[in-house]
């Protein structure tokens, strides 16, 4: 008998963040409570666990990246109260899908791996 197979796609606007955000004085992420860095492919989900892999598509430039989901949000929302972005990136994912920042960067989005189970300790 076949299990069933989860497959998650979704495509939405992505916002950027990094270490000199001034909307959060003491950029820390949420999973890990490491200080960002800006150098690291990292994303915030509202919903995603901690540690789970998405790759992420830009479909102007065909430029792919994975990052790991370590962190909570976006939280920004229109005046009608949907959620503006889907997905939060950092600086090094935004430079590896080559977005110039100028405009909304749409981007679709797959889950490739889920988070580790951590063992306990012996």
């Amino acid at each position: 008998m076949l299990g069933l197979i989860k497959i998650l796609i979704f495509s939405g606007i992505v916002t950027v963040f990094s270490s000199n955000d001034k909307y959060n004085p003491n950029p820390s992420l949420a999973c890990t409570h490491k200080i960002i860095n800006d150098n690291q492919l990292l994303a915030a989900h509202r919903n995603l666990p901690c540690g789970t892999k998405l790759l992420l598509i830009n479909p102007r430039t065909k430029k792919k990246v994975e990052v790991v989901v370590l962190d909570r949000g976006p939280y920004g929302k229109f005046k009608d109260g949907t959620y503006k972005a889907v997905l939060d990136i950092s600086l090094a994912a935004q430079k590896g899908l080559k977005h110039n920042g100028k405009e909304n960067l749409i981007i679709i989005i797959k889950r490739i791996g889920w988070p580790q189970k951590r063992k306990p300790n012996s």
